[in-house]
C-alpha cells in the first residue's frame, strides 16, 4: 500500500512536467558532474566502511574479526536487509559469517549500532526541520492544517500503547529473560562501556555526514537548480521521514524518490532530475553493496558446499 500511494504520487507530479514519456531526455549530466557522480561512487565504500569498522568495535566484545571479515559481513547484511522492512533484517547477514555460538549475543550487541545510527538520524533530520521553518521554506504538508482529529487519534494511540508498556509489558519482559539463549546473548551487554559508546556514535555521524554528502552532490551533479545550503537543511529531514515509513525491497526505491520530490520540488528544483539523484543515491548506497553481499553469500554456500 505504501509503495502504490508513493507510484500514484510520484505519476501525478511526473504528469505535470511536459512530455513525461520522454523524460529522459530532460536528464543532464555534464562532463564535470560525470566525476561528481564517481566521486559519489567512491564515497560508498567509505560509508560502508565505517559501518563494518562499527561492526567490528562491537563484535570485539564477543570475537576477534579482521576488517576484511567485517567488511564482508558489512554487504552480505545489506543483502539479506535490501529485503526485509527497513532493512530490518541486516544483521542476520552479518551474524550468519560468525560460528553459532557467537550469533546470538553479536546480533544483541549489533543492535546498538542500529541504534546510535537511528539516533543520528532523528537529531540530524529535527535539527534539518527546525532550520527548514527558520528560513520559510515550504513544507509539503502544513503542521497547523492538521485536523484535531488526527491529534486525538496520535495521542489515544499513545496512550494504549504506554497502556500496554506498564501492564502486558513487564509480563513480556520477563518471559524473554527466562530464555536460556536470549539470556546468554544478553549478558555481552555487561561488556558495552563509555569509551564503546563513544565510538559507534562517532562512526555513526561520520557515516551519516558521508550519506548527507552523498546526496547533495548528486543534486548538483544531475543540475536539480536546489542551491547547495537549501539541500543541507532538506536532505536530513528526507533521510528522517524514509527512515519511519515502512518500506521493503524496491519500494523503498519509491518511498525515497516520493519524499524527495515532496520535500525538494517546491525549491524550484527540477522534479526528473531530483528523482535521478535519489535513484542514483539508492543504486550506489545499497543496490550494488546488496548485489556484491548477494555474490559472497553464494560464494559462502558453494565452499561450504565443496567441504562437505
Amino acid at each position: 500500500m505504501v509503495f502504490a500511494l508513493a507510484c500514484a504520487f510520484l505519476w501525478s507530479k511526473l504528469s505535470d512536467v511536459q512530455g513525461t514519456f520522454a523524460w529522459g531526455e530532460h536528464v543532464r549530466v555534464t562532463n564535470g558532474s560525470a566525476w561528481l557522480v564517481l566521486f559519489v561512487l567512491a564515497l560508498a565504500w567509505l560509508n560502508w566502511g565505517l559501518e563494518a569498522l562499527k561492526w567490528r568495535h562491537l563484535v570485539a566484545r564477543v570475537v576477534r574479526i579482521s576488517y576484511s571479515r567485517a567488511f564482508r559481513a558489512t554487504l552480505t547484511g545489506t543483502t539479506i536487509g535490501l529485503v526485509t522492512p527497513n532493512r530490518t533484517g541486516e544483521f542476520l547477514g552479518r551474524v550468519s559469517q560468525l560460528e553459532p555460538g557467537q550469533r546470538t549475543p553479536a546480533a544483541v550487541i549489533g543492535t546498538l549500532g542500529g541504534l546510535a545510527q537511528l539516533g543520528v538520524t532523528v537529531v540530524a533530520g529535527l535539527l534539518g526541520l527546525v532550520v527548514m521553518l527558520g528560513r520559510g521554506v515550504p513544507l509539503p504538508v502544513d503542521i497547523q492544517a492538521i485536523p484535531l482529529l488526527a491529534w486525538e487519534v496520535a495521542l489515544l494511540v499513545a496512550i494504549l500503547g504506554a497502556v500496554f508498556l506498564f501492564t502486558v509489558g513487564p509480563a513480556v519482559w520477563r518471559s524473554v529473560l527466562t530464555s536460556k539463549r536470549i539470556a546468554s546473548g544478553l549478558a555481552v551487554l555487561r561488556e558495552v562501556d563509555a569509551e564503546l559508546c563513544l565510538t559507534i556514535a562517532s562512526l555513526s555521524f561520520l557515516r551519516y555526514l558521508v550519506f548527507l554528502l552523498q546526496f547533495v552532490l548528486l543534486l548538483l551533479a544531475f543540475d536539480t537548480g536546489i542551491p547547495w545550503h537549501m539541500a543541507l537543511s532538506c536532505v536530513p529531514v528526507i533521510f528522517l521521514v524514509t527512515t519511519i515509513i515502512p518500506t521493503a525491497v524496491l519500494t523503498e526505491l519509491g518511498v525515497r524518490g516520493s519524499v524527495a520530490a515532496a520535500f525538494l520540488a517546491p525549491l524550484a528544483g527540477d522534479l526528473i532530475q531530483v528523482l535521478m539523484a535519489s535513484f542514483v543515491l539508492w543504486v550506489i548506497n545499497l543496490a550494488l553493496p546488496a548485489l556484491a553481499g548477494g555474490v559472497l553469500l553464494l560464494g559462502g554456500d558453494q565452499r561450504r558446499v565443496a567441504l562437505a
